[in-house]
């Protein structure tokens, strides 16, 4: 994943020094390929030229409301995945952030929502909390939206006040935990391992598809609101869109069923699950949001339900598609059998997966 550092104002540069770092390692799922400042002679520009990073100033002040436009060329030209803001002091427009959603991060030395806002930075931070009189501070990294320090919070890290402590020597403390934070951060979203539902930031395992439950036993996932997602799609596709009442879209069946949930850039997309019908594979509840759909999410999440009944062993694989959506299945490999019946007041047939040669 490529990831573009911004800074501003005349800082230092060291957290972008350690994302640098940090993406030099091997292994790393992320690099950064420019760092890119909003005002000439920032730290982060000398660094970036002794870590072999490409660099770049953007003059803010130069510009005025052409800066964005500037920005989002230079992160164009870069084959930019991902913006990292490190000491970048500028509101970034609505507008910007809406072309890299859930793909702009901030690190922030407080724990937010304390301490954060409009001209709260660096020293300044430190010293309101000092104070404050607060036992407890840290840093928190955070997704960027249109406000200062508002975005969901994706980690944060404590760090206790000592009573001889001054502003000097907590930041130099706070600042330790910003840098392996943002790293963590960074590595979690270049691994597709941030989800967010709400305000809320959920790490999920590697891969797009969360599974949750186990097969055969009716329990709640680890994380409620992972199934809520599940059902939010559902209840947006099936009952406003479709006017199938709520109480035949979720039914007896979620309890014990495998569901699968596909994220893109962290927003919940797409949906399906599969559960035992008498010893056969079932497939259904299978939803894409209205504004992602000719994407091909619908074919990715279906393989997923797919490769999960053959691993179970079930068979047959079966599932009752809309008749309006049977081509879709049938380029997936299932056949319709049988006449078509009536749910919940729209026309369906029953389909059968075919079986694989030699299978």
């Amino acid at each position: 994943m490529n990831v573009a550092v911004l800074v501003s104002g005349h800082g230092r540069g060291t957290n972008a020094q350690a994302l640098m770092d940090a993406s030099a390692k091997p292994g790393c799922p992320f690099r950064v390929c420019v760092v890119i400042s909003a005002t000439p002679g920032h730290g982060a520009l000398d660094r970036a030229i002794r870590a072999g990073v490409s660099s770049e100033v953007i003059d803010a002040c130069a510009l005025g409301e052409g800066f964005e436009t500037a920005l989002l060329d230079a992160l164009r030209r870069y084959a930019v995945e991902a913006v990292a803001l490190a000491g970048f002091m500028r509101r970034l427009s609505p507008e910007f952030v809406a072309r890299y959603p859930n793909r702009i991060l901030n690190v922030h030395p407080a724990l937010l929502p304390s301490f954060g806002g409009r001209g709260m930075y660096g020293e300044r931070v430190h010293k309101a909390v000092l104070a404050h009189g607060v036992k407890v501070t840290g840093c928190t990294v955070h997704f960027v939206d249109a406000e200062y320090d508002h975005g969901p919070i994706i980690l944060q890290k404590a760090v206790a006040v000592m009573e001889d402590d001054t502003p000097k020597t907590l930041g130099i403390r706070v600042l330790v935990h910003e840098h392996s934070a943002y790293v963590e951060a960074l590595t979690l979203l270049a691994q597709g391992r941030l989800a967010v539902i709400g305000r809320r930031v959920r790490q999920i395992p590697p891969g797009v598809f969360t599974v949750m439950g186990e097969w055969g036993s009716p329990q709640l996932p680890d994380d409620p609101g992972l199934l809520e997602a599940c059902y939010a799609i559902r209840t947006e596709v099936f009952v406003r869109e479709q006017n199938v009442p709520v109480e035949l879209e979720l039914d007896e069946h979620d309890a014990t069923a495998w569901h699968f949930l596909l994220f893109v850039d962290g927003v919940p997309m797409a949906t399906a699950r599969l559960f035992n019908k008498n010893g056969a594979a079932k497939i259904g509840r299978v939803a894409v949001r209205q504004c992602a759909r000719g994407t091909g999410l619908g074919r990715r999440i279906m393989d997923v339900a797919v490769n999960a009944a053959r691993e179970l062993r079930l068979e047959p694989v079966i599932l009752d598609a809309q008749v309006q959506v049977i081509p879709f299945y049938e380029k997936l490999g299932f056949v319709a059998e049988g006449p078509v019946f009536d749910d919940a007041g729209i026309p369906h047939r029953r389909m059968t997966l075919k079986k694989q040669e030699g299978g």
